[in-house]
């Protein structure tokens, strides 16, 4: 895999006559950067990560992956059907079994030889022994963990997270930890979470978005999480 880019250009997203939710945004993301960001409740992190993955239509301003846009008629379908999308919440079907479960996603998205497909994605989360069990039986962390191997399972290049780690315990986010540090190789990765320690963890370039504008960016080379820390708890204590 080779990775995908992204590009979003004064982009904006305002719902109905309310107030714009991101305003003038411009971003730029490299194939195979792996991104984390950062902010408060409100700040706009899930409708930035909506616009990217084709779920809201801009108000203003254009968003493209690898120079096309997701609402570009059969072009921009198949791009949004390339992309992997992980939210807090799994959108499984709990009475469904794990396996019922991917099966009907690789069969939405074409994929041939479904069952080795699945086998490898279940084996790359520790969820092979619970394949034939209805999610509806599983832990929270047990259903993020299907959640996971369902987004990768048609080997998307670009795979978005939103806040995959809400309500996880300790074990469970250690999982999801190590799958995104060693199960993503030669992926895009885009992913917002509230926990800075996995945050910072899992990508190498750090945002921080404050009333839907980018109020810092920096690669992680060029920073320590302790300096980015100490900058994130600045911005936090300046909002009103």
């Amino acid at each position: 895999m080779d990775g995908t880019n992204l590009t979003a250009i004064n982009l904006g997203k305002k719902f109905h006559q309310h107030q714009f939710v991101l305003r003038h945004l411009d971003l730029h993301v490299k194939p195979n950067q792996r991104v984390g960001i950062f902010g408060p409740n409100g700040a706009g992190k899930t409708t930035l990560l909506k616009l990217m993955t084709g779920l809201f239509r801009p108000t203003e301003g254009t968003i493209e992956i690898d120079g096309i846009s997701p609402f570009s008629g059969a072009e921009g379908a198949r791009i949004r059907s390339s992309l992997g999308f992980v939210s807090h919440q799994t959108y499984l079907y709990n009475e469904m079994t794990v396996l019922e479960n991917l099966d009907l996603h690789g069969k939405l998205h074409g994929i041939k030889e479904r069952r080795t497909r699945i086998i490898t994605s279940l084996e790359n989360v520790g969820m092979t022994d619970h394949m034939n069990r209805p999610v509806g039986q599983l832990s929270r962390g047990m259903q993020q963990r299907i959640a996971l191997a369902r987004s990768t399972l048609h080997e998307p290049e670009l795979i978005v997270f939103d806040e995959p780690d809400t309500g996880l315990d300790d074990f469970a986010r250690e999982k999801l930890q190590g799958f995104m540090q060693t199960g993503l190789s030669e992926r895009t990765m885009i992913i917002t979470t509230h926990n800075l320690e996995l945050g910072m963890a899992v990508t190498d370039r750090w945002i921080i978005l404050l009333n839907g504008v980018i109020a810092y960016d920096i690669d992680s080379v060029a920073t320590t999480n302790e300096d980015f820390s100490y900058t994130y708890k600045q911005i936090m204590s300046s909002t009103p």
